[in-house]
């Protein structure tokens, strides 16, 4: 994929249905009979020698107005059903800004043009290229009725413009108390946006035709959960928690959607599991056609796996033999070479279990006895080629562990210091993160000349593994000054792109370095700022503003103004030309990239749902 500095992206939402103002009598006080002499107490004795009682019934509404638009150089064609309509005109609004107010208060918006007695189709002309435009069009009666179409976006563009990135609607704004969006997830080629609150959720290919509204049973709900460990997405389906009324039980279900109305259904009953007094699912794993996940089972007062089965009770079974690792550690349970491996905490020993997914037998296959108190089972395992990479502390303390599938064969990468046994040269493990086959992560670094506190002789350092002892080593801590540790670094956003790793340096780091976004080859040299037109990019440090794309990362500066694609490299990295407000959600559905944000000099309230498609020769057609 080539990205070009044309990048420019198009509003998508914003679409308002405003409400029909147009129902007058049209016969003045409605209950005159028009011969000027009727009273009221006439009407009412019947003695009116004309009697009218009942005034003309107010006239029919205007039909619906359906509007479209279509793009081209530097002009945009509307169209709209005119047959459906007699005896009235076509007003239109053309802004470069979200409009409100309805077509008569057209000339307060910006770039605004106001288009009287039209007929369909109408091009409007003379348009700027690659700027966004909203449109609203009127159909007014000559008794004063009107009738307004929904407000539409659209972008004129050049079809011999040099290919770059372009944007594309995605979804349209259907109310007026429509409350923002919160949660972008994927689910296959749709793209998955939950609502603030309720129980409603758009599926969208990327397109208004594709969107539809899909909402849950209200009477037996009450939120669909957003944390990212009650959702996985897995063969084009999307798992998701629900929560339950309390008339319905309390708890929490599980939900699956395939991005259609009729491919969302219940997958789990927690109730019928045993589930409902800690709906608490801790992660989600998959395998094959298999979807497994660890929760906390009243019955047994800890935590059990589960594979959804639908043919099963409640929608899922349990193990009822394997004790995995209990607690909030991250992912104690992933699939791997077409098995699940599960951390388990025994009596007398730590140790990592093979379990088959279809019948659920386990198999233990590396162990470490307990010793002292301090040992920890697997945690925060990730899978990477033949190998499954772990964290899990022993009597030398908390290291990096490779266990290598297929052989049996158990590594901990992490050399005890020679003088100093009770300590590792490195220790620990935080953020670590799969560029390449090349394991990246920030590390307690052992230092005999730093001044000791308490004992303490460890600084911070980011370190890197190619699966082998000698390969581990920390590297880099200097060129962040000093002050700083690396439980500063323990909530920073760190990606891949290629076999590159990019991460934000702690923001009590020294005052010209903080806050920034680095990137790093594995060599002191090779670790340098991330730049954009020889300009630093300030980072912000919420996780769900950035992701990897794999040649490439988003990511999105500290004032969530403006969104930046970072290759492989210190510099040559873009920025999307168009600024916007509350940058949030950043998510990768198929090759695009979806995110919320407010256009820039708007409400504060006018969230919307942007795609960003890349420049390939294989984009998909909406």
């Amino acid at each position: 994929m080539t990205l070009d500095p044309r990048m420019i992206i198009a509003l998508l939402l914003t679409l308002t249905l405003a409400a029909c103002n147009g129902n007058g009598n049209g016969n003045g006080n409605g209950n005159g009979n028009g011969n000027g002499d009727t009273t009221e107490d006439e009407i009412e004795n019947g003695t009116d020698p004309d009697p009218d009682p009942d005034p003309d019934p107010d006239p029919d509404p205007l039909p619906s107005l359906s509007m479209s638009l279509s793009e081209g150089n530097a002009t945009i064609t509307v169209d709209w059903n005119q047959a459906s309509f007699t005896d009235v005109t076509f007003n239109l609004c053309l802004a470069e800004e979200p409009l409100t107010g309805g077509v008569e208060n057209c000339l307060v918006h910006n770039g605004a043009q106001y288009k009287d007695d039209i007929t369909s189709p109408y091009i409007l002309a003379d348009l700027t290229n690659n700027q966004p435009y909203w449109v609203q069009l009127e159909a007014a009666a000559e008794d004063g009725r009107t009738r307004l179409s929904s407000i539409l976006t659209a972008m004129p563009e050049d079809p011999d413009a040099a290919p770059g990135t372009a944007a594309d609607r995605v979804l349209e704004r259907r109310d007026l108390g429509f409350e923002n969006p919160n949660r972008i997830f994927s689910a296959g080629a749709y793209a998955i946006v939950k609502k603030f609150y309720g129980l409603e959720f758009w599926a969208s290919l990327g397109s208004l035709e594709s969107t539809t509204e899909i909402a849950l049973d209200d009477e037996t709900y009450t939120t669909i959960r957003r944390n990212t460990n009650q959702v996985h997405e897995h063969n084009g389906k999307l798992y998701f928690m629900v929560d339950r009324t309390s008339d319905a039980g309390g708890g929490a279900d599980i939900w699956v959607t395939d991005g259609t109305p009729e491919g969302t259904q219940l997958a789990v009953s927690g109730n019928t599991l045993g589930l409902s007094t800690n709906p608490n699912v801790r992660q989600f794993a998959s395998v094959g056609d298999r979807v497994a996940f660890v929760a906390y089972y009243p019955a047994d007062t800890r935590d059990r796996i589960f594979f959804i089965d639908a043919a099963s009770d409640g929608g899922a079974f349990r193990l009822p033999s394997f004790e995995p690792y209990n607690g909030g550690v991250g992912n104690k349970l992933i699939g791997h070479q077409g098995a699940f491996y599960a951390s388990s905490t025994e009596s007398g020993h730590r140790s990592l279990h093979r379990i088959n997914p279809e019948t659920g037998a386990t198999t233990e296959v590396w162990r470490m006895d307990s010793g002292s108190t301090n040992r920890r089972a697997p945690s925060e395992m990730i899978s990477v080629g033949n190998s499954i990479y772990f964290k899990a502390i022993d009597d030398d303390g908390p290291a990096l562990w490779r266990y290598l599938s297929g052989t049996g064969a158990t590594t901990r990468l992490f050399n005890p210091d020679p003088d100093q046994p009770a300590n590792a040269d490195i220790r620990n493990a935080y953020n670590v993160t799969v560029a390449n086959d090349r394991l990246y992560f920030f590390a307690n670094h052992y230092d005999e000349d730093m001044t000791t506190n308490n004992g303490w002789r460890f600084d911070a350092r980011l370190a890197y593994s190619d699966g082998t002892i000698g390969s581990t080593a920390g590297y880099w801590k200097s060129s962040l000054g000093a002050g700083w540790t690396v439980q500063d670094i323990l909530n920073r956003n760190t990606l891949a792109v290629g076999d590159r790793f990019i991460f934000q340096s702690p923001s009590n780091a020294d005052e010209e370095l903080r806050n920034r976004w680095w990137i790093s080859n594995g060599t002191v040299s090779g670790t340098l700022p991330v730049l954009v037109d020889d300009e630093t990019v300030w980072a912000e440090s919420n996780r769900e503003r950035s992701v990897s794309a794999g040649e490439f990362a988003w990511v999105t500066d500290s004032a969530r103004q403006g969104i930046y694609a970072i290759s492989g490299q210190s510099s040559g990295n873009l920025r999307l030309e168009q600024s916007f407000r509350f940058i949030d959600n950043l998510t990768l559905v198929g090759n695009a990239l979806w995110f919320t944000a407010s256009p820039a000099g708007t409400c504060s309230n006018c969230t919307a749902v942007w795609r960003v498609i890349p420049d390939t020769d294989e984009q998909e057609d909406d």
